[in-house]
């Protein structure tokens, strides 16, 4: 890593944690204010609703564990109790993180410095465990006081313990945790996306609505329920919509041998509530082996417990996989235990991606929106050897951190492209790249969809809840490439190549691509839409990332050379920011790190910010049908 590259990290990770110390403090946007208003009633009368349920059925307990699992009445539905439960099943790490570290393969030393994650679960972890005890600072902050659960404390030393046991070492060791319990998870999430002195970028969330609440005596979801876009579900697309920098990482569940009436297929359709969203990443269980000489990577089979999709519009749900058995861990009274289960899987995912994520920063000097590391994830996910290509037993495979950071780090060398762009209505993007080998072609489109319709509840309702239907093709010589989507069956859930109208990511593969140009492009079907713009606000537009491994330093675009755009001096004390490389009208903005404008205009060779707070900012500049991002520091 250059010294630049060193110096500019510790700035933007200072920045983040001290941004009001310098004045600068940032608003909510009115997205977000109309969406915390929401949750706050809406969380007011769930809580209403129970405490009224427990007045009237004394005998019957709120909260209580079985089993190893975690059992709370989250709301009353039909004057029927709706539980919530941690995803563990009574009982690792094969995802490739280790090589990130310090020591690792790649030389990168990446630990999660500076960064904080959200965890809402069962209760709140146990503060004095010395796994989050630290001298330096505070490693662990409680937002609320439930309870300290063993599972909280598991899950967050899943992704952060300090290794002061060096066995039960997190993913993102050197990063910190806010701790919820899972009440009023949906308010908080917003709050904590706007932190204005050090807002997260990961959340995780070990926790959802079993099919039956216990003892599989009586059904907790309705089966018209289970695989379907629920409210619950648009509730997080709609946080993650509105919130753009924000990953939300769930556990798929843990019904994966649960068996109901009404099911898609037997054995699969067994997502439910917030597992069904779109912009989330939902994380499967597998359990992964090694060959005991060489460590290398020998299987990773599928958890028999985790929870199987598709949705029911035959979405690829889960997204991954993650490293969820016989997870060692911290748990209560300063203790370790190991656990299994996708609640293990997801945190291991989330912590591993907080390094990803960290790289990014390192390598581009931006922050990136959460559809771009979760492209990321999948695209270099490592498939499973049962089915070549997605399914909805391991998503996209299994988490490969290695080839994650691999391929951030080749971007630097133009051995592959991460871009954020977006398209407006009724426009294509497209790029062409230049292959010399016949080394694997893979593309693939990410983008965060606005909240779709939730229908009434029916069995298995195959419509679709894409809003923003984008379409992702590779040409050559006239013949066309299309994505991968998944395909039923009577008896199966298969996967093939074609229009992709439910996804919002998309993936082409080419495995033996002929040497020549190819064309990428991205286009739409139908009208955009985009809560954020008024009725009158044109054109529509949806933003996108995009990611092309498998070039030879070739790539090129049919816009301005925004390879060349530079912007000084950067950190910046005075109110003049030098511009140099842009040789064509291109409209730009200046956003502050809550997304709202502080500027916009013609690009010129020097923008006057002498109003701007010390803080931080993106200078976005577009062309025809490119856009570039590059972030700035004002002191």
């Amino acid at each position: 890593m250059s010294g630049f590259f060193c110096l500019m990290k510790k700035i933007f990770l200072f920045f983040l944690c001290i941004l009001t110390t310098f004045g600068y403090a940032q608003e909510m946007s009115d997205g977000n204010k109309k969406l915390l208003e929401a949750f706050n009633l809406r969380e007011e009368k769930k809580n209403e609703r129970v405490k009224a349920y427990l007045k009237i059925n004394s005998t019957e307990k709120k909260r209580f564990s079985k089993d190893g699992k975690t059992f709370e009445i989250f709301d009353i539905k039909n004057g029927k109790p709706l539980y919530i439960a941690t995803d563990n099943i009574n009982s690792a790490k094969g995802t490739k993180t280790t090589h990130l570290y310090n020591g690792g393969s790649l030389g990168l030393s990446l630990a999660g410095n500076g960064y904080t994650v959200g965890v809402w679960d069962s209760g709140i972890v146990e503060v004095s465990h010395q796994e989050f005890l630290t001298d330096n600072e505070a490693k662990l902050v409680v937002e609320n006081t439930l309870e300290v659960t063993n599972h909280a404390t598991h899950v967050s030393g899943t992704i952060a313990a300090q290794g002061t046991n060096s066995a039960a070492k997190g993913m993102a060791y050197d990063a910190n945790i806010k701790s919820y319990d899972w009440t009023n998870d949906g308010s908080e999430m917003v709050t904590a996306a706007n932190d204005s002195e050090n807002p997260i970028y990961f959340s995780n969330h070990s926790y959802g609505f079993p099919i039956f609440s216990d003892d599989n005596d009586e059904q907790n979801v309705s089966s018209e329920n289970i695989g379907a876009y629920t409210s619950s579900a648009r509730d997080w697309d709609n946080i993650a919509f509105q919130n753009r920098k924000l990953l939300i990482v769930g556990s798929a569940g843990n019904d994966g041998t649960t068996t109901y009436e009404g099911g898609m297929l037997p054995n699969y359709d067994k997502l439910t509530g917030t597992k069904t969203a779109k912009n989330n990443l939902v994380v499967a269980n597998a359990n992964p082996s090694f060959n005991p000489l060489t460590q290398e990577l020998t299987g990773f089979p599928i958890n028999s417990g985790s929870s199987k999709g598709p949705t029911d519009d035959l979405r690829i749900k889960p997204d991954i996989s993650g490293d969820g058995t016989n997870v060692f861990s911290s748990i209560t009274n300063n203790d370790y235990d190991n656990y299994s289960g996708t609640s293990m899987a997801a945190p291991n995912v989330c912590g591993s991606l907080v390094l990803v994520h960290e790289h990014y920063v390192n390598i581009t000097n931006e922050l990136p929106n959460a559809e771009t590391i979760k492209a990321i994830a999948c695209h270099t996910a490592q498939d499973d050897s049962e089915t070549i290509g997605p399914d909805p037993i391991y998503g996209w495979g299994l988490l490969n951190a290695k080839a994650a950071a691999e391929l951030i780090s080749a971007t630097a060398t133009g051995g592959a492209h991460i871009k954020e762009s977006s398209i407006n209505q009724g426009d294509e993007f497209s790029m062409p790249v230049v292959i010399e080998s016949s080394t694997r072609l893979s593309v693939s489109l990410c983008w965060a969809d606005p909240p779709g319709p939730v229908f009434n509840p029916s069995l298995n309702n195959p419509a679709p809840v894409l809003m923003n239907d984008l379409d992702l093709r590779v040409t050559k010589d006239g013949e066309t490439y299309y994505p991968w989507k998944l395909k039923l069956n009577e008896n199966s859930i298969t996967n093939e190549k074609g229009d992709n109208t439910v996804d919002n990511f998309e993936k082409i593969d080419i495995e033996t691509p002929t040497p020549g140009t190819y064309t990428i492009s991205v286009s739409h079907k139908n009208n955009l839409t985009n809560p954020n713009q008024s009725p009158l606000q044109l054109p529509k537009y949806q933003e996108f990332s995009l990611i092309v491994s498998g070039i030879n330093n070739s790539l090129s675009t049919n816009n301005s050379n925004y390879d060349v755009f530079k912007i000084y001096p950067n950190p910046i004390k005075d109110g003049v920011l030098s511009v140099q490389g842009v040789n064509e009208v291109s409209q730009a903005a200046i956003k502050n790190i809550r997304g709202q404008i502080v500027w916009d205009g013609i690009l010129s060779t020097a923008i006057d910010i002498s109003h701007l707070n010390s803080g931080m900012y993106f200078l976005t500049v577009k062309g025809k049908t490119d856009k570039t991002v590059k972030f700035i520091l004002v002191k």
